[in-house]
């Protein structure tokens, strides 16, 4: 048993250096993206073989976390659109009105 949850490690720590060197060396983030990961699972609960509860438990994370992680991102969201509405109306009443980056 200890021989295996040592090899388990040796791969656990292997991913992780695999997920590291991209970040160091490109500057891509891939841990900041597990919440996109994370969605798939309850969306695919059905072809899962274990319970989303192994997944946050071997994370480290609790459930109510991507919640509030999706409650922000639809927030977000909201005002995005609230934006564009805003702005399309602004152009539509000022078609000459230039728009430029800051």
């Amino acid at each position: 048993m200890e021989r295996i949850i040592g090899q388990k490690q040796i791969q656990i720590d292997f991913k992780n250096k695999m997920i590291e060197l991209p970040e160091e060396m490109h500057r891509v983030y891939i841990k900041k993206n597990r919440y996109r990961a994370l969605i798939w699972f309850p969306e695919n609960r059905s072809k899962l073989t274990y319970s989303l509860n192994k997944v946050y438990k071997g994370l480290n994370m609790r459930k109510q976390a991507l919640n509030q992680y999706l409650d922000r991102k639809m927030k977000v969201n909201e005002q995005n659109c609230y934006l564009a509405v805003l702005v399309g109306q602004i152009r539509a009443d000022h078609s000459t009105l230039s728009c430029t980056a800051i």
